[in-house]
């Protein structure tokens, strides 16, 4: 019998997905907190995401958190430490694909609100972006795959 592990899929919808079917996916994400504001992308049913994403292969996790915001948000960050580290299983059906994927928050900080005249919002990577005040998220706002880290980093209750 072939094993199965359940997926959150990007439509919110659980997914059953074959193990053998599943892409590993290390990936980093930034947790921007600045004048009482989260910095979040949306995802494609507008929910909220941590800015960040892959890792590739031969880069050092900084630098591709440093890559994931700059391309989302067109913002340059300074990493700080490791606040959290978890793991989930998603499909993206867009691209057909299922990954077992480690998360790996840390904490960052930018000096900038809005992006960097430099940066490409037509770019491929680049994301719907906004500043959320803190005391206003709710769990449910946020990508189901995201939901324990959103409550184990205390954004929400």
């Amino acid at each position: 019998m072939e094993r199965m592990v359940t997926c959150h899929s990007d439509t919110g919808a659980l997914r059953p997905t074959a193990i053998a079917d599943l892409r590993f996916r290390p990936s980093v994400y930034g947790v921007i907190v600045r004048a009482g504001q989260l910095l979040v992308v949306h995802d494609v049913r507008g929910r909220y995401c941590f800015p960040g994403g892959g890792i590739e292969k031969g880069e050092c996790m900084a630098d591709a958190l440093t890559r994931e915001l700059w391309e989302e948000t067109g913002m340059a960050i300074t990493v700080g430490e490791v606040l959290h580290v978890t793991e989930t299983f998603f499909y993206c059906s867009p691209l057909q694909e299922a990954w077992h994927a480690v998360l790996i928050f840390y904490r960052a900080d930018t000096t900038q609100h809005a992006p960097d005249a430099a940066w490409d919002p037509t770019h491929p990577d680049a994301e719907r972006w906004a500043w959320v005040p803190v005391n206003t998220l709710r769990v449910e706002q946020f990508h189901e795959s995201l939901q324990p880290a959103a409550r184990a980093l205390r954004l929400v209750s």
